[in-house]
């Protein structure tokens, strides 16, 4: 009788077993897939960051090349000058961080209108070192956000995701206006500095 209750014990705990050890490994695999999901986050979020850097540098090699006398040039009516360009890019690199709850620096205004109007009064050497600021600005802001900021909510001018959707958006934009400074550039026989 001794035996058989010995036996069904033991049975009991082999049994208890290999279902504690699948419920640990469970839990290691759904911890590794977290930390691996964070780890992700961040090395997507140490990309952007790279990229905001690279479009800093291009954008002022541009600016810089760009004589200041063609400042003003239009390819048509109605779009934006050289000038407005650059001054869009500063503008946005100190408006865009606001989109994820990072305020401006003194004396920057949250305003389009009111930044566009200050830029377009500034002289190319001006522009160039408010547009050098503002990337600083972007880049230090966006690689000091945490993992929980990261993955909360923003705006989107109206659309609502996550602020490393919101921040993807951005560098989209501004991706589209660098492709436009490099358009102004060749159609005034500009060559960017960094290609043949």
């Amino acid at each position: 009788m001794r035996r058989r209750v010995w036996a069904g014990a033991a049975a009991t705990i082999f049994l208890a077993l290999p279902l504690s050890a699948q419920e640990m490994h469970g839990e290691h695999e759904r911890r590794g897939e977290h930390e691996g999901q964070m780890m992700m986050g961040m090395s997507h979020h140490e990309e952007q960051i790279g990229d905001f850097e690279i479009m800093r540098d291009k954008f002022l090699a541009l600016a810089d090349a760009i004589p200041e006398d063609k400042y003003d040039w239009v390819p048509m009516e109605g779009v934006r000058s050289v000038r407005e360009v650059m001054g869009l890019m500063a503008a946005e690199g100190y408006i865009f961080p606001t989109l994820w709850g990072v305020d401006t620096p003194e004396g920057v205004s949250s305003d389009w209108g009111a930044e566009m109007q200050r830029f377009g009064a500034m002289s190319k050497a001006e522009i160039i070192t408010e547009m050098e600021k503002a990337f600083d600005h972007l880049i230090k802001t966006t690689r000091g956000l945490e993992h929980q900021k990261l993955m909360s909510t923003a705006d989107w001018f109206g659309t609502e995701m996550s602020v490393v959707g919101v921040i993807q958006r951005a560098a989209g934009d501004m991706h589209e206006h660098l492709g436009q400074a490099i358009a102004y550039a060749r159609m005034n026989q500009i060559v960017p500095p960094w290609s043949g």
